[in-house]
């Protein structure tokens, strides 16, 4: 079951931060983007939200959200400068490559983690599940 929810925070991730790329940076940039985004999301993404989920199994739990919330944000944080570290000096502030790196990895945590957050309430899910049962009823 977590699978699938991380799945589907992942999917849904990445489908949104398509549509803001393709509102900020244009259509042609942000399938660019996409094809390089929607892997990492859903492989990095799940893996790092299933770590933060265990990293938290044992806190209070009117800390685990903000808690959660700020671990997503750190990883996604490992990410950039994984990334960083790797180019070696061919970034700086100015550098619009850097603020899309930048941008990319903060929102896509965070979404995820807000995404994420939303599944994990049973009244969603019985929501979605009641609303697929009436789609699968519908008849041609």
């Amino acid at each position: 079951m977590i699978l699938i929810r991380k799945g589907i925070a992942a999917i849904v991730t990445s489908f949104i931060m398509t549509l803001i790329n393709i509102a900020l940076l244009g259509l042609e940039f942000s399938i660019f983007i996409a094809f390089y985004l929607v892997p990492f999301v859903i492989l990095y993404g799940s893996f790092s939200s299933m770590l933060s989920d265990y990293m938290i199994k044992w806190v209070h739990s009117s800390f685990k959200l903000l808690l959660s919330g700020v671990i997503h944000i750190l990883f996604g944080l490992i990410f950039l400068i994984s990334i960083l570290i790797r180019e070696q000096g061919y970034y700086d502030l100015e550098n619009i490559v850097w603020n899309i790196i930048f941008m990319q990895t903060i929102l896509c945590s965070l979404f995820f983690w807000m995404i994420d957050e939303v599944l994990k309430r049973k009244a969603i899910v019985i929501w979605f599940k009641e609303k697929l049962t009436r789609i699968g009823e519908l008849r041609l």
